[in-house]
């Protein structure tokens, strides 16, 4: 087949990959609903709905599309209510033309003598700025399992500067065993200007691979994950965390189909989840065939996060993604 040389030829780049929407039909959106209409056209196209990575990439494309800077509040994944005295100030900083925003997130921590936790963020800009970048305070806070605030840590990210932390060394000793954290990361700008930052990253370090996981601050009640049951050693765990300020009952349910095509719904595990606490659950199905798919769903009273954690029978290999 001859190659056609036509741009119409060429490969889009997604905006949003989740909801397979390209820069191109973004740019079409835009133009067709106006300048300010940037939430519609989010709730039209479905971005953001699902992992919400690319709520920065979209800010940035509509500031190119129109020389306007806009920060998206009303397609948050958040379940809270945003409150009253948030509402005035964010009202009150759209009135100025200047605002300085602050960027929250969670992420969940991994700690053993096997696994080192990792958290990087940089400020780093594109040489054709004119501007300069603004400074950052990197702000975070490591609670335990149980929701127990262990340690709070304010550093100052410069332009170009990238900054690498092992979480470990601010928990004070580790064992064999695999334990559960919570870590909320701010990143609060210091002065009016471009942003530069990155979005913060987890790595998870272990003897023999290298997992990661980009912040989110976006919670659900009710999440599910499809897995096969295999004869091999590896080890499936659900990461829970509860990033609210009350406690949560949490209900792990699984299903499947026997060999009469059947749903065989099993209950499996309830439980409470403390503010800022979390939970490494690890799933095991023995009774049922390898070679099956299982759905797992959760169901919570209020949102939380939820991850899929999976691993070799040491954690020398370990992968974790988000639910």
């Amino acid at each position: 087949m001859k190659k056609n040389s036509n741009n119409s030829q060429k490969i889009e780049k997604f905006l949003c990959f989740c909801s397979k929407i390209t820069f191109a039909r973004f740019s079409k959106s835009i133009a067709d609903n106006g300048t300010t209409n940037l939430e519609e056209v989010c709730e039209k196209l479905g971005l953001a709905k699902k992992c919400a990575a690319c709520l920065p990439n979209i800010e940035d494309e509509y500031y190119n599309l129109s020389g306007k800077k806009k920060n998206i509040l009303s397609i948050s994944q958040k379940v809270e209510k945003i409150p009253i005295t948030k509402k005035i100030k964010n009202y009150l900083d759209s009135l100025c033309g200047n605002s300085l925003i602050s960027q929250y997130g969670f992420l969940p921590m991994l700690a053993s003598e096997k696994i080192n936790t990792w958290l990087v963020v940089s400020n780093y800009y594109p040489s054709f700025l004119k501007k300069l970048v603004v400074p950052y305070a990197l702000i975070f806070e490591i609670f335990d399992k149980n929701g127990t605030s262990i340690k709070s840590t304010r550093l100052s990210l410069l332009p170009n500067q990238i900054i690498k932390i092992c979480l470990n060394d601010y928990i004070y000793g580790t064992s064999e065993s695999v334990e559960s954290y919570f870590v909320k990361v701010e990143r609060k700008p210091l002065a009016k200007g471009l942003r530069g930052s990155t979005r913060p990253h987890f790595f998870y370090e272990t003897q023999n691979s290298m997992a990661t996981l980009h912040t989110q601050d976006g919670s659900h009640r009710k999440r599910s994950v499809i897995l096969n049951s295999t004869q091999n050693k590896d080890k499936n765990f659900l990461f829970l965390i509860n990033p609210h300020t009350k406690t949560a009952s949490v209900k792990i349910n699984y299903d499947y189909y026997n060999e009469l095509g059947n749903k065989i719904k099993t209950y499996y595990k309830t439980f409470k989840l403390n503010a800022n606490g979390s939970k490494l659950l690890e799933l095991i199905t023995n009774s049922i065939n390898f070679n099956k798919k299982t759905t797992w769903s959760i169901k919570a009273t209020i949102s939380i996060k939820s991850y899929l954690v999976t691993s070799d029978y040491n954690f020398k290999v370990i992968s974790v993604d988000h639910l």
